[in-house]
């Protein structure tokens, strides 16, 4: 004789069981979705960074030859644009490095050595160790334009 179950469904422990998977696997996509998030901000700040440190090279680099220093210059640190990600805390250093190798200062200097570099926030996650999030160099000869 076959028995009838009325009452056949879905055990406690069945649904433990799903409850269980179902979190291991939410758990699992909000790791990967996090560190996703955390590896986009690291390029948008990237992006950002060489963009910034960019547009202040050349904005070095087209000064009039009059407004170069003749001496090894190293600026104060600026912080970085309002508009940027990094805003809170970022630092933009820059450095001209004049021909001053010689034993007297050449008159007229022929070249500058020109580095900008970006750094990131402390403390963030943007900051990777001791690196900045980007650096350029160019060298400026002296010569008409």
């Amino acid at each position: 004789m076959k028995k009838n179950r009325q009452n056949a469904g879905v055990t406690l422990v069945e649904v433990m069981m799903a409850m269980f998977l179902v979190s291991i696997a939410a758990i699992i996509i909000y790791t990967e979705m996090m560190l996703s998030y955390r590896i986009l901000m690291r390029s948008r700040a990237r992006l950002e960074a060489q963009s910034i440190a960019f547009d202040r090279l050349w904005e070095i680099y087209n000064r009039p030859l009059d407004d170069m220093p003749i001496i090894t210059t190293n600026f104060p640190p600026e912080p970085t644009p309002a508009w940027s990600s990094m805003s809170t805390g970022g630092v933009v250093d820059c450095l001209i490095f004049s021909e001053t190798n010689a034993p007297v200062l050449p008159d007229p200097v022929h070249y500058w050595d020109i580095t900008v570099t970006v750094w990131p926030p402390t403390n963030t996650m943007l900051e990777i160790g001791d690196q900045p999030l980007a650096s350029y160099a160019v060298r400026r000869y002296r010569g008409v334009r």
